[in-house]
């Protein structure tokens, strides 16, 4: 069923940006000097959030077109 296949895809999203803060989160910890630089930590999560989720969404989703 397609609204299954659009389910995965936003549990993936979910995991994915959950794991990816997590490494954000575990930077600003460990590295007091990362604590200045945030704002850019996060920006750099979310390119790398958009850069591997397009793809897997696309293969993903390509069943269904």
């Amino acid at each position: 069923l397609p609204i299954f296949r659009i389910g995965e895809v936003f549990l993936a999203a979910a995991v994915l940006y959950h794991a990816l803060n997590g490494i954000r989160i575990m930077l600003v910890d460990f590295l007091p000097r990362a604590t200045r630089h945030h704002q850019a930590i996060f920006y750099g999560e979310v390119v790398i959030f958009v850069g591997l989720m397009i793809p897997g969404a696309y293969f993903m989703l390509k069943p269904l077109f």
